[in-house]
């Protein structure tokens, strides 16, 4: 094991870092490190089963992260779909008052991800793409079902398992919950959390908490899988932006079962700047690789009809109404092999207007769709959520928030409030996980595994068609 040395049974050294784990798990190679911390391949011991383990040190040196952290464990142990990562165990961390420093979260293991077959030029069998994008609209039709967007789809964040071409869908530290019954194209009333703040421009006092914002944050979804209206719309969004993401996501999958250079396998929308957010964005309008005149330039400028219909300030509008027409290009002449469902799909889901958007339910209908069997033996089409989440289940309440009463990185003055605070959210979390695990291995009635009714966050069934948005 390459960078891996067994020093006592749970205790390892990766790459000079010391590892604590359960004894059930066993280091297998490091794979890599991410956004937080080194990731490893492990087995338990118990199943064979292997796993991916992440070890995130140093939790609380910045709010940011850490809530990051803690909302994707809060959502993905209230899910369960086979197109969704599924969160397996978050070893239990030091009982108060001991600090929580460093954590281990342990997911299902997948062999690689869609970024990294397209990086290495991967060329993949046209029924290939079609079973790949069947489980991706499946996974995130799932979510949407549980009042869940993803808000960061990109291909980094499709995990794929080469030998089944199993998918699986990862990264859940930006994702919200809406309200029930929200319009799922435009969300103005959803309360965001502090580290939008400083995801998207701040303003206000620097000293001060952060405000609270009644919208959406502006910098979510990596640039060249970003909707029109996260970048124009200023928060007001919804589920349809994950469409969107799809339908780029897409695009790079129709590449993949083409025979053309590497070269030419470029990104639908390959930006390098993107107003308003950009330092620069002044500078932006006349840009050609800002990322709005990159997608223009693919789907063509708005018509004035569809600029009115936007939700967004009057200085948006103008700057869209002043843009040279530009028409769209032939999506068939841009995917010469790709097929007429293929190429409705991908229209359909890059339609500038959210509510123009084609939906998964219409995109799974279609030939090229509902024709394909899912690879992995037991899936269904879940196309009802077997638990919706409640905007509580985000565990990122407006209270909580606000009482942290943090700086993007901690100082003396906060520090050891805010980590006890914090804390405390993470061990009610990590305590809910293992108490729904436990009574799934008991068989209790009721029992589902990632639901965790019951605990202080309210889980509640799905409705039934007709009935969404209403608590059963």
């Amino acid at each position: 094991m390459e960078d891996v040395t067994q020093l006592a049974p749970g205790q390892y050294s990766v790459k000079g870092e010391m590892w604590n784990l359960p004894g059930q798990y066993e280091i297998k190679s490091r794979v890599g490190s991410g956004a937080y911390g080194c990731v490893c391949k492990a087995a338990d011991k118990g199943t064979g089963r292997f796993l991916a383990v992440k070890r995130i040190a140093n939790v609380f040196i910045s709010k940011t992260d850490a809530l990051r952290i803690l909302r994707e464990i809060s959502i993905l142990r209230r899910l369960n779909h086979p197109n969704v990562i599924s969160l397996v165990d978050v070893p239990r961390i030091p009982p108060p008052p001991a600090p929580v420093k460093t954590m281990y979260v342990v997911f299902d293991f997948a062999g690689t991800d869609l970024h990294k077959l397209v990086h290495n030029g991967t060329t993949l069998p046209v029924d290939t793409v079609r079973v790949l994008m069947k489980q991706m609209c499946m996974g995130v039709r799932y979510l949407h079902h549980s009042c869940v967007i993803h808000r960061d789809l990109k291909p980094a964040n499709i995990l794929i398992d080469t030998q089944s071409w199993g998918l699986k869908i990862a990264d859940f530290g930006l994702s919200r919950v809406l309200e029930q019954g929200t319009n799922s194209h435009v969300c103005p009333h959803l309360m965001s959390s502090n580290e939008d703040e400083s995801e998207a421009d701040h303003h206000g006092d620097s000293d001060g908490p952060p405000k609270m914002s009644r919208q959406i944050s502006e910098h979510v979804v990596t640039r060249w899988y970003r909707a029109p209206e996260v970048i124009l719309c200023r928060g007001h969004y919804g589920y349809s932006i994950d469409v969107w993401s799809v339908g780029c996501i897409f695009a790079e999958l129709l590449n993949m079962a083409t025979c053309q250079p590497k070269t030419k396998k470029r990104p639908l929308f390959p930006g390098r700047s993107c107003f308003p957010l950009s330092p620069s964005s002044h500078t932006c309008f006349k840009d050609v690789t800002d990322q709005l005149n990159v997608i223009f330039s693919i789907i063509g400028t708005p018509s004035q009809a569809e600029i009115d219909s936007l939700e967004a300030g009057e200085d948006v509008k103008t700057y869209l109404a002043r843009l040279a027409p530009s028409p769209p290009v032939d999506l068939q002449e841009r995917f010469p092999e790709a097929g007429a469902d293929e190429i409705t799909i991908l229209k359909g889901m890059i339609e500038f207007l959210a509510e123009k958007r084609m939906t998964l339910d219409q995109a799974l209908d279609l030939p090229y769709l509902a024709g394909v069997d899912a690879p992995v033996e037991g899936v269904e089409d879940h196309r009802e959520a077997p638990f919706m989440l409640t905007r509580k289940s985000s565990a990122m309440a407006a209270e909580d928030l606000l009482a942290l009463d943090l700086e993007h990185q901690y100082d003396r003055r906060n520090h050891e409030e805010a980590v006890k605070r914090l804390s405390a959210m993470f061990r009610r979390e990590i305590d809910s996980l293992h108490a729904s695990e436990s009574r799934v291995k008991r068989g209790a009635p009721g029992s589902q595994p990632q639901g965790g009714g019951g605990d202080e966050f309210f889980d509640c069934h799905s409705p039934t068609s007709g009935e969404r948005g209403q608590a059963v």
